[in-house]
């Protein structure tokens, strides 16, 4: 489940604004959407990514229901994210609770300043 959350969070779709919206749940949706224009300073912009990285497992996870991501800065690194994925596992009838830790930092390496995520 974590490696397959990973492969998510790790992933960027191209596609934003209304484009985005129609590939919603495909292929061509899988993926964060860009984040570089948003401030991990910012309470607005954290709900904001907050809400697409809930969003977006909730369209391509089916075994997790009543995702909520919240974030906060970390204390000590102006450019990263520090949250909690929370959420319910469906394995038949059964729900079970999940969280995960997550740290999101931007890669200077990668072209972009490109953000990774690391789950625990």
């Amino acid at each position: 489940m974590r490696q397959d959350l990973a492969r998510l969070l790790n992933t960027r779709s191209c596609l934003s604004g209304a484009r985005s919206e129609l590939v919603q749940g495909t292929v061509l949706g899988y993926g964060l959407p860009d984040s570089s224009a948003l401030g991990p300073a910012s309470s607005e912009d954290r709900q904001r990514l907050g809400d697409a990285i809930a969003e977006r497992i909730a369209a391509y996870e089916p075994r997790l229901c009543e995702v909520r991501v919240t974030l906060n800065p970390p204390v000590g690194n102006p450019t990263a994210l520090a949250g909690v994925v929370e959420a319910a596992l469906r394995v038949g009838s059964v729900y079970e609770p999940v969280s995960f830790q997550m740290t999101m930092e931007r890669d200077a390496a990668q072209a972009g300043g490109a953000e990774r995520v690391s789950l625990e």
